[in-house]
């Protein structure tokens, strides 16, 4: 599932999902940033963008066929992504240029449901 549109930074995006299993993954300020990754569930994998191959060991894993909510907060000098209001990943670098859309989907035979994706752009000078 993907938005329409796309987005510049500085954006908030809001995505409610769940998976039944393995691999919920989100694209944006990333080719793919992969919840549930099916070789080791609690790494979170960053592939692609700025923080390309700057994952974060322990910070991956979702409960399985539960709604989780996963805030990703891209400005033009870092994200942040937090789940059910935890911060779990936090980089800087330069996100100045990115103008996609959003989208969440599954991989390697899991089912990913999406209940929304919202997409609220932020005031400019919003650090």
């Amino acid at each position: 599932m993907s938005t329409s549109g796309s987005f510049q930074p500085p954006v908030e995006i809001i995505i409610v999902a769940k998976t039944d299993s393995t691999n919920l993954r989100i694209s944006y300020a990333a080719d793919q940033v992969i919840f549930n990754w099916e070789v080791d569930n609690k790494d979170l994998r960053v592939d692609g963008g700025p923080a390309d191959g700057k994952h974060k060991l322990g910070a991956g894993a979702i409960p399985i066929g539960q709604y989780v909510i996963i805030k990703w907060i891209v400005t033009p000098k870092k994200q942040a992504i937090y789940v059910n209001n935890e911060l779990r990943y936090e980089q800087k670098g330069d996100y100045s240029q990115i103008d996609r859309c959003v989208s969440v989907f599954p991989a390697m035979g899991s089912k990913v449901t999406v209940k929304s994706i919202q997409v609220k752009q932020l005031p400019t000078d919003f650090q």
